[in-house]
């Protein structure tokens, strides 16, 4: 699949899936990594070691950059804000899609933490869904505010008021080869 394929392939889901907003395609040796935005997940997230797709359990920053440096391409997903996470099948099902257009290596990752049991069973062995988990971006370090201006898109800004839930999406992420 080339690169022509791949954007009119990601202009073609854009339009025909409801919870995908936008979608960018960027080299995958640009998305941004740091160890820091792990420290955040240690210090300030509940799903800390609660959770089998974030940290400990979700493989370290510099894991992550050997895999992501086994792929070409990161596809940025803008998706509903409301969406459950990964268990949803908008990420799963793009992901199999790609594998049967030749991107065989095609990997998912999300948005947020899994959240389909609760409490999560933290291992894949007690998991009962274990092929529907993707880590979260996040967890594996990716600077998800840098990420979001290399791709153009504006940040939704912090206030004291809570946006409508229709105004706020979430930055997810498919890796192609």
């Amino acid at each position: 699949m080339d690169v022509k394929q791949m954007e009119t392939w990601l202009v073609e889901q854009v339009s025909a899936e409801p919870g995908l907003l936008d979608a960018r395609l960027i080299p995958a040796d640009q998305v941004p990594t740091a160890h820091w935005v792990r420290m955040k997940c240690r210090y300030g997230c509940p799903n800390y070691q609660h959770k089998l797709d974030c940290p400990p359990c979700s493989p370290d920053v510099e894991e992550f950059r050997k895999v992501l440096a086994e792929y070409q391409w990161a596809a940025v997903l803008k998706v509903v804000g409301t969406s459950p996470g990964p268990a949803d099948g908008l990420l799963l099902k793009m992901e199999l899609a790609l594998c049967k257009l030749g991107a065989g290596r095609a990997l998912a990752l999300s948005a947020r933490s899994c959240g389909a049991c609760t409490p999560c069973q933290r291992t894949a062995e007690a998991c009962p869904h274990p092929e529907r988990i993707r880590p979260e971006l996040s967890s594996l370090g990716i600077d998800t505010t840098t990420l979001i201006h290399k791709v153009g898109w504006e940040l939704i800004p912090w206030t004291d008021v809570p946006p409508k839930p229709e105004d706020v999406w979430l930055v997810s992420m498919l890796l192609i080869d």
